[in-house]
């Protein structure tokens, strides 16, 4: 949650921008290029106060599940702990089988 605003701070899946008609509300216009391409991939989107700020993948390599999270501007300390933290809980069900998480800001 974001102390600021009490909105969730999210890492929302791709099917999560089919449903805006007019994205404005969500995303900058200047962003869209980077969540959807030529070919109609949505990727997955990170929220901060209720807007597209990012990306963030999962990529599971020997063992270990690291969440790759890759905002658009810097971000304020309490919105990475925010992130973190569901982060840390999206790993628990994304990866439950590896034997080690790791969260990675880029």
């Amino acid at each position: 949650m974001n102390p600021r605003t009490n909105e969730p701070n999210a890492l929302k899946p791709k099917n999560s921008m089919l449903s805006y008609h007019n994205r404005t509300r969500i995303m900058q216009d200047n962003d869209k290029i980077s969540v959807f391409t030529r070919n109609g991939i949505i990727r997955a989107t990170v929220l901060i106060d209720g807007f597209v700020s990012g990306l963030w993948s999962i990529e599971e390599q020997r063992g270990t599940a690291t969440l790759q999270i890759n905002p658009f501007r810097p971000i304020s300390s309490a919105d990475q702990a925010a992130l973190h933290e569901e982060g840390a809980k999206l790993l628990t069900f994304a990866a439950a089988d590896a034997a080690y998480h790791d969260i990675r800001f880029l």
